[in-house]
């Protein structure tokens, strides 16, 4: 059975904007040794493409735990899409100026806290 684009099409709409109403998409036919639906996510100026095989379309559209997984290859292909790792830290120890009498003050007053 041949994958009827606007059926992918808007079973992939409402699967992409419960993750992000943000996030712009498109999707064309992909023909291979497994046929499927071609999609281009785009966010600002992030972008990344994924093939669906056309038998887990057609699974997603009858089985809510296969729509869940979908949903879930979709929403991991966005994060990875939008993900930008931190600055590293540097590990070098600060050490702590010298004073007199060595690295730690002496406490001034009593400990009784009397003023």
């Amino acid at each position: 059975m041949a994958v009827a684009l606007e059926e992918a099409r808007n079973l992939l709409r409402t699967l992409i904007r419960s993750i992000d109403k943000k996030v712009e998409f498109s999707a064309a036919l992909h023909t291979g040794d497994r046929p499927g639906v071609a999609v281009s996510l785009s966010l600002l100026k992030c972008q990344a493409k994924m093939v669906i095989p056309q038998e887990q379309l057609e699974a997603a559209e009858q089985d809510p735990i296969r729509r869940a997984q979908l949903r879930t290859s979709l929403k991991r292909t966005i994060d990875r899409m939008t993900f930008k790792p931190n600055a590293v830290v540097s590990t070098k120890m600060v050490r702590a100026s010298v004073t007199d009498g060595g690295f730690f003050r002496v406490q001034q007053g009593s400990r009784t806290g009397r003023r």
